[in-house]
């Protein structure tokens, strides 16, 4: 099965269908000709190129209606949040190994969940049993302050 449009990655596919665009499907050949619905998959691009993307879509008419599952709405959100957390700036955490209160690093990155993924290797294992705490901001422009 292809879009109508050859489209050259997935993210393409994806963000074209979450910004509400309409995208009709087809199966090349003697085979396809009817109305296609439920549940396909569509492989892109187009031969002759070589295929670098499969994605399983579900149809309506010969028209996507949702992609893995999630409408064009679901997808949307999803593609917001992906944008939120990229452009969050990195923190300063602290992370603690909760059955002994120890603190066991100081870490940067955009949230605690992903500072205590940032744990070192020996305590990485016990990730239920860790929690992140932001630290304050020190950061003062150069020339202010006491010496």
């Amino acid at each position: 099965m292809y879009t109508e449009r050859n489209y050259k990655s997935k993210k393409e596919l994806v963000t074209a269908f979450a910004s509400g665009r309409i995208i009709g499907v087809f199966q090349p050949g003697p085979f396809g000709g009817g109305p296609i619905n439920g549940q396909e998959c569509i492989e892109g691009p187009h031969y002759p190129e070589p295929h670098r993307f499969y994605v399983t879509v579900t149809c309506k008419d010969s028209v996507i209606v949702a992609i893995d599952g999630k409408t064009a709405e679901q997808t949307r959100v999803k593609l917001d949040k992906a944008e939120i957390l990229k452009a969050m700036p990195l923190q300063t955490f602290d992370v603690y190994w909760s059955p002994e209160g120890r603190k066991i690093a100081t870490v940067q990155a955009k949230n605690s969940r992903l500072a205590i993924r940032k744990a070192p290797k020996p305590y990485r294992k016990y990730l239920g049993e860790m929690y992140a705490v932001a630290v304050p901001s020190t950061n003062r422009p150069i020339g202010e302050g006491t010496i």
